[in-house]
């Protein structure tokens, strides 16, 4: 009954704060930049991410499908997902580019999030920054297991972020205060990984990260091109 009492004490307190909220939404709202004025940049992007080649060196590339429910998660605005084989070494490297044009679809697509919900365990991340021509790329290495009855396998993921002010960060960190802040969230951003197989040795992984991400390089300039206001 006490707790009856204060409910209905209270009652009028929860239409204010529900009021409250929608004019702070309604604040933030009026102050966004409007959409249209990151279009340009963004058809910047999808150009830039269509003319990565199929063959890059020595390897070649073959694209792999997005499942529909990762794209309808993330609304991408531009995607690269290739599945690239050295024709010299025999080695594989899967090649993912996923950029938004709303920094707040992003967030959730991070290898200690969307590789743990599928399943796998997270071994180990090493921050990593390797060096691709003259872009320094600050990343993380991680080491992902899965065991069950059927199936046992060790992946690499080399996982890096690229924001549309030019920085290249290796976590979520900043593409979080990018999404929080009204001014910079419609120009996106972006992330990339490489994925190899446990199995690989580091320093093939090096060489094959510097060679494929070189092949991108172009698209990389551009997603760091956006002009912020």
């Amino acid at each position: 009954m006490h707790v009856r009492g204060k409910l209905r004490k209270h009652t009028g307190f929860y239409p204010v704060v529900a009021m409250a909220l929608l004019i702070g939404m309604g604040l933030e709202w009026l102050s966004l930049p409007k959409p249209a004025s990151a279009d340009a940049y963004h058809r910047r992007v999808r150009l830039a991410a269509d003319q990565v080649p199929m063959r890059i060196g020595a390897w070649v590339g073959q694209d792999v499908p997005i499942p529909s429910a990762a794209v309808k998660m993330l609304s991408p605005n531009a995607v690269i997902s290739r599945r690239y084989t050295n024709v010299a070494s025999g080695l594989q490297a899967e090649l993912l580019l996923v950029q938004v044009s709303d920094a707040r679809d992003i967030v959730a697509h991070y290898p200690p999030v969307c590789m743990v919900n599928a399943g796998w365990t997270l071994s180990s991340a090493m921050p990593r920054d390797w060096v691709v021509g003259d872009i320094v790329v600050h990343g993380t290495e991680y080491q992902f297991n899965i065991q069950s009855i059927d199936r046992s396998a060790s992946t690499m993921v080399c996982n890096f972020m690229v924001l549309p002010d030019g920085p290249i960060v290796p976590n979520m960190d900043a593409v979080d205060r990018a999404a929080e802040n009204v001014a910079r969230r419609y120009f996106g951003a972006a992330e990339v990984q490489l994925v190899m197989s446990a199995d690989s040795t580091r320093a093939q992984r090096d060489d094959s990260f510097v060679a494929l991400i070189a092949g991108m390089k172009e698209t990389l300039q551009a997603i760091r091109s956006g002009v912020v206001q």
